[in-house]
């Protein structure tokens, strides 16, 4: 087994390395699958936006992020967890005329 310390996963568009349990679930993506570690994650909509096409068929690694609500009845900053999928640049093609839609 290597003595390298692994680095965190970090997303491909922000450059911002994710957090908690989330690092856990990408890490193992990332060796169930064999993905390049220094190529990143990044939701769908980011992709396409940076020139690259998530594959079909493709599976994204299900994420949570905390983020702070204004509470319907109490008008008051909560918390709640929200969900988001994210992919691998391994997981893209680069976006081109054929595969835009």
């Amino acid at each position: 087994m290597s003595t390298e310390l692994l680095e965190v996963p970090f997303n491909a568009t922000t450059g911002n390395a994710y957090a908690g349990k989330n690092i856990d679930r990408l890490l193992m993506a990332e060796f169930e699958n064999g993905y390049d570690h220094a190529k990143g994650w990044a939701g769908y909509q980011q992709w396409s936006v940076n020139g690259r096409q998530v594959r079909k068929g493709e599976h994204g690694v299900s994420c949570l992020t905390v983020i702070t609500v204004t509470g319907k009845k109490s008008g008051k900053p909560e918390q709640t967890a929200r969900g988001f999928r994210v992919f691998h640049f391994d997981q893209t093609d680069e976006l081109t005329a054929e595969n835009e839609a």
